[in-house]
Parts: C-alpha cells; structure tokens; sequence
C-alpha cells in the first residue's frame, strides 16, 4: 500500500536476497549445459524416483545439485545439495538462471512447453556433441529454470530403449510457486548474519514509514496528478 514505500521497498529486497537462485553460478551463453549422472532409482516418500546428480551447477567447491523426480509426473521435482560425489550413467542439464527465450536453441526445441514439435533423439546428440560412448538408456535431460525470483520451473525428457530397440520418450514440465521446494540448498553465497541484519532493520523503517505515512501520500497524489 502507498504510503509505506520504504517497507515494501525492503520485502522485495528481502525477498530477492533469499531465494535460491543466489546459490545456482552464473552461466556464459553457451556453458549452460552440464553433464551430470543418472544414479538409478530410490525410494523416496514411498515411492519410486530417478535420482539425478550435478557437479559444477552451485556455486563454491564439493557442492552437488541432487534432484528426485517421478517418471511420467509432472509435480516438481525434489532437489538438494550433498558433499558427496556419486557414480551413475551420463545424464545432461541446461540451466538458466536468467532470463532466455530463443526458440532456435536446442534446450526451446526439446524441453520448452511451448515446443509442439520435437526432434530426434539423434539431432540432440550431434547438437551437444555428445559421444555415442555417453549414451545409455534411460537417457534424462532437463532444463531448469531460476530467472524469475518466485517461481523456478524445471522440464524433463526422458527417451527409452524397449526390448524391440525402438525408442520413445517423455517429456513432462513443472512449476513451481514456491522456491521453498528446495530447503536444502544451503546458504553459501548467501549470508544469514546479513539476512539477519535485514530483517532487523523493520525496528527503524515500520515506525518512520508510519510516521511519514501523510506524507508520502500526499507526495504520492501530487505525483499522479
């Protein structure tokens, strides 16, 4: 509401200071792709999950992005860090933590909801240059998506290899409202002490924006005059 421009001011400052995003490094164009593993499948809430593992996806050293997800779900994704490395079958991700929207690169042409058709297989893997000896079935890629402060979405598509050698594939899209779907990324490149410090400064700009509530709307009414 006009007339506490400081408050709102300092929840969006807040707010931006805490999301996970800070935590994610930030990519050139064209270093966005990273390899990671498949690890297999757990049990995770009773119920069956990929476990797929990212080295080099955080920001600082021995941080591991760790992401749980359902096959043939489209309810976002479980992630968290580790210290531990884990061992598994190539698997790949492209990470935006800004803003992209070009329809001609091949994460839009794969992974992009809006993407109604989708290439082969084999076009993705002559366009990210990945060796024949780094693919294996299930084969999972995803794309993930940090640029907007309240909302991070992640798409996935994963082609299969049946018994008859044909192949086919899924590809699922998840939003999510709210980052603390991923408590467990830890503050790093954020600092609590500071976050601490933010929050205590509501002791001196509640009581002055109340104080000068009139004022700033009266100055805010002369302003849309």
């Amino acid at each position: 509401m006009f007339g506490c421009i400081l408050t709102q001011a300092h929840n969006k400052r807040i707010s931006g200071y805490k999301t996970i995003t800070k935590e994610f490094r930030h990519f050139k164009t064209g270093q966005n792709f990273i390899k990671g593993v498949l690890v297999g499948k757990i049990n995770f809430e009773n119920e069956k999950h990929y476990h797929l593992q990212f080295a080099d996806i955080l920001e600082g050293e021995n941080r591991y992005l760790n992401v749980y997800f359902k096959e043939k779900n489209y309810e976002y994704p479980y992630l968290f860090e580790s210290d531990t490395k884990l061992k598994g079958k190539p698997a790949f991700a492209f990470v935006h933590k800004y803003f992209e929207h070009n329809p001609e690169s091949v994460n839009y042409k794969f992974l992009s909801p809006s993407s109604n058709k989708i290439p082969p297989m084999n076009f993705f893997i002559e366009a990210m240059n990945i060796p024949q000896t780094e693919i294996s079935f299930p084969l999972i890629v995803l794309n993930l998506g940090f640029s907007n402060i309240y909302t991070s979405s992640i798409s996935k598509i994963i082609w299969q290899n049946d018994i008859n050698e044909k192949i086919s594939f899924e590809r699922n899209f998840s939003l999510s409202d709210d980052n603390t779907i991923m408590p467990e990324i830890k503050y790093k490149k954020r600092s609590l002490f500071k976050l601490i410090l933010w929050y205590l400064a509501y002791i001196i700009i509640l009581p002055f924006d109340l104080i000068t509530c009139p004022i700033q709307l009266i100055l805010f009414r002369n302003m849309v005059k």
